[in-house]
């Protein structure tokens, strides 16, 4: 009896350390296949952030969050970009260079709305409502 009592609780705690490794299969975020309608929605979240809708009044130190979003976003653009809707390449292109300016000049630690902050975030907004309409007619037309 005392047997079978150590070989279930042996049995047990690999179970249990079993659970707690990395090993195994991971899912994979590639491959994933993004529709206009998904990426519509997202852009429409997007759209009502302050960050969106008045970049040139917000301090960009309270937008760090939807550029981090933003930048998140310009890989579902590039992966619906494709003959029929080529123009969201040099929009995507356009996204990642100003994220990019936003994050070179530290806009998460501004304070006060000005320079390249604020350059950088109107770029964005413009930007992501010329990608939201491509998608959107994409979305609802097919």
């Amino acid at each position: 009896m005392r047997t079978r009592m150590i070989l279930a609780v042996l049995a047990t705690a690999l179970v249990v350390a079993a659970c707690g490794t990395d090993s195994g299969t991971k899912p994979s975020s590639t491959g994933q296949v993004v529709s206009p309608g998904v990426l519509a929605v997202k852009l429409r979240a997007l759209s009502v952030d302050d960050c969106f809708t008045s970049p040139a009044t917000q301090a960009p130190k309270g937008c760090e969050k939807y550029v981090t979003e933003i930048a998140g976003t310009v890989g579902m653009v590039r992966q619906l970009a494709g003959p029929k809707l080529s123009g969201l390449n040099p929009l995507a292109d356009t996204l990642d260079r100003s994220v990019a300016s936003y994050r070179t000049a530290h806009c998460e630690t501004a304070t006060a709305p000005g320079d390249p902050c604020t350059t950088a975030l109107t770029t964005i907004s413009t930007t992501l409502r010329d990608v939201k309409g491509i998608i959107e007619t994409q979305a609802t037309t097919g």
